[in-house]
């Protein structure tokens, strides 16, 4: 594993008039705290006509891997009651619903699937600390995507380089 620094955000309230826009809902201060996350390799390339095939496979599994549906659809759908906060502290929202209906036709790269489920993953460690019980599955599943995609690969006959392993 290798130590990344993010921020952690503390809330206080602030006035009525200033609650117009989310980015005035509250004041942050940011504490750096450290966590560890998965050093994954990226995976090779794949031919692009084999992307959304892979992409389907991958995410299929990876749900199948969600035994607490963490990842199934967009947070703040799944848990209204904490989607102001999760959207302050979540820049970039990501889910596997979201996955499939608007970026598997987008990808170009095997990598972009690669990097939303990284996101995915790391967005429920940055809300939920990477201690907490949901943080400890986040990273469970985020260190399984490279055995994942290699099976895929494996079982759908796609051919990756010899030195290449999860």
């Amino acid at each position: 594993m290798i130590k990344i620094k993010h921020l952690v955000f503390s809330h206080s309230l602030v006035s009525v008039a200033d609650r117009s826009t989310k980015s005035m809902a509250t004041k942050k201060r940011a504490r750096d705290r450290s966590i560890e996350i998965p050093n994954l390799r990226k995976w090779p390339e794949i031919d692009v006509g084999d992307i959304t095939q892979v992409t389907r496979e991958i995410l299929k599994r990876t749900s199948e891997g969600d035994s607490l549906d963490l990842f199934s659809r967009p947070v703040i759908e799944a848990h209204p009651a904490i989607a102001d906060e999760y959207l302050e502290i979540v820049d970039n929202p990501m889910d596997i619903r979201t996955i499939e209906e608007e970026r598997v036709n987008v990808y170009g790269s095997i990598h972009m699937l690669q990097d939303d489920l990284v996101l995915m993953f790391q967005n429920c460690c940055t809300f939920n600390g990477e201690d907490s019980e949901l943080g400890k599955v986040a990273i469970s599943q985020w260190e399984g995507i490279n055995q994942i995609f290699f099976e895929v690969c494996k079982d759908l006959d796609i051919l990756l380089p010899r030195h290449w392993k999860p």
